[in-house]
């Protein structure tokens, strides 16, 4: 905790710190006391601002020896948001009188860079391991595809161990958390994976279960001696289950003898919509290419704009569900994403505990509020989802992101492009429809994804979310009558045509 304090400290003073530097810097390295005076209201105003947006932005649980690119991103976009509300306050405060233009520019500069280089810093001087080549030996041959891995243990061979399972098991294998049995914050991350501070086994897996996340895979990364009397014979017990594969990572590489490895039967494959001869590198190759770059660029560009915004909406959201509902803030769930690789989709919460203070579970009709409805009726649950579009796990336009249990046939098709904050099947029926058919508009939509269907989604997600939710089985019959003819659409008219055509 003492590390965590120092690493607060250190980026709290940088922020601080920052406007005094850019300061001298455009002064050519001097600084005049008057200056200084003139300065101190900004500088409190981003000491002020700077706090829930840190926070927020979970910045102040990063493991920052094993920070990565991800980390630094969420840096350097929380220094923009942080010095955008700064400016914006000071200017309605004294309008920015006496402020250079210049100042805040440079203090975002100084302040990403600082706050990067000392997370590098430390991962490269603290003796970091980097090479996943010591534990290829510790890749079983038959793994079955699909497997969850919980890793039990934070030591100098965690983040080797999710190297080597990055590395050679690409898609058949992913992290579905890690637990630490020292205290180093329940809540931090290891290399962009969530670390729990938990004792009882039992307990992590029942939390993780209702976020999506169903381990079938645990891996031990400390001896058998090390683990808590009560995990150990948890693990004993979920061992025999046959259910769960638990290993012992020492046990693994051959550094001791095994006796618990167990295995589980492998995963059914998912089936598939078996009337529909469709090949999914065919339907790449035809419609997803050539869009595919230019989406990815417009997603970026105009997440970061919302980003910076929308950040008093979302500023206030935080502290309104902060105060009625209390912590956490977000929710978050595991879903399958592009190419069915797992990502972590993030909403703001919208239910009380499930447990009252007696420890009784509470209904869930009564677990949704007043704030919980209007974050639900208005779709601002969904606002902290556009972080996932900046840093490429959603699109704005796309098949929405499913739970694995509700993924129905011909998942593998709709999962060719990133999934969306708003969709086709969406916005032809939403709820309305049955999965048959909104599995079908998705993969319609992936064979036909082009910028004119972006446009005509977001002109019918408007009335959409005004209107409510209204069925075009028009349109359904359509997805079904171009799937069985091969995936093409006829042709859209273009231009005015294309316009007038939406409008009727």
């Amino acid at each position: 905790m003492q590390v965590l304090r120092r690493c607060v400290i250190f980026d709290a003073g940088l922020l601080g710190a920052a406007p005094l530097l850019a300061l001298a810097l455009r002064n050519d390295i001097s600084i005049e006391p008057d200056a200084t005076a003139t300065l101190l209201p900004y500088m409190v105003l981003t000491l002020a601002v700077a706090l829930p947006i840190y926070v927020s932005f979970g910045l102040s649980r990063t493991l920052w020896r094993y920070a990565s690119a991800s980390d630094y991103l969420r840096i350097a976009v929380a220094v923009s948001l942080i010095v955008t509300a700064a400016t914006l306050a000071t200017f309605l405060f004294d309008r920015m009188n006496g402020v250079a233009r210049s100042i805040p520019v440079l203090q975002a500069l100084i302040s990403t860079c600082g706050m990067v280089l000392g997370r590098f810093s430390l991962g490269f001087f603290g003796a970091r391991p980097r090479s996943p080549q010591t534990l290829k030996s510790m890749e079983p041959a038959d793994l079955p595809d699909g497997e969850t891995l919980l890793i039990i243990g934070v030591n100098r061979l965690t983040p080797l161990l999710l190297e080597a399972v990055a590395d050679f098991r690409g898609g058949k294998a992913r992290v579905g958390g890690i637990i630490a049995l020292d205290a180093v914050g329940d809540g931090r991350k290891l290399n962009g994976f969530d670390v729990f501070e938990s004792r009882d086994l039992d307990a992590t897996l029942r939390t993780l279960s209702v976020h999506g996340v169903d381990v079938n895979w645990i891996m031990v990364a400390v001896s058998r001696e090390r683990l808590p009397e009560r995990m150990g014979e948890t693990l004993r017990k979920i061992a025999k289950t046959a259910r769960v594969r638990v290993e012992y990572l020492n046990e693994t590489l051959g550094l001791e003898s095994s006796a618990s490895t167990m295995r589980r039967a492998p995963i059914a494959p998912c089936p598939d919509l078996q009337e529909l001869a469709l090949d999914p590198k065919q339907i790449e190759l035809r419609s997803i290419a050539n869009y595919r770059a230019a989406k990815r660029a417009l997603d970026f560009a105009l997440s970061a704009l919302l980003l910076i915004l929308l950040a008093p909406v979302w500023l206030g959201l935080a502290v309104l569900i902060k105060l009625t509902l209390g912590s956490p803030v977000y929710f978050w769930q595991l879903r399958p994403g592009r190419y069915g690789r797992d990502f972590k989709l993030v909403k703001f919460r919208t239910l009380s505990s499930a447990y009252d203070v007696n420890g009784r579970p509470v209904d869930m009709a009564d677990r949704l509020g007043r704030v919980g409805r209007f974050l639900r009726k208005t779709r601002l649950d969904e606002l902290p989802q556009i972080w996932n579009i900046l840093i490429g796990e959603m699109s704005f336009i796309g098949p929405r992101p499913l739970l694995p249990v509700d993924q129905t046939a011909g998942a593998s098709r709709r999962h060719l492009v990133r999934p969306g904050l708003t969709g086709y099947a969406q916005v032809i029926g939403g709820r309305d429809i049955p999965p048959a058919d909104k599995m079908a508009l998705d993969i319609w939509y992936v064979m036909n994804a082009s910028l004119a269907l972006d446009i005509e989604i977001v002109m019918r997600t408007v009335p959409f979310l005004l209107l409510g939710e209204h069925v075009d089985h028009e349109a359904i019959r359509t997805a079904w009558s171009d799937l069985r003819s091969g995936g093409a659409r006829a042709r859209r008219p273009t231009g005015t045509r294309y316009l007038s055509w939406i409008w009727t």
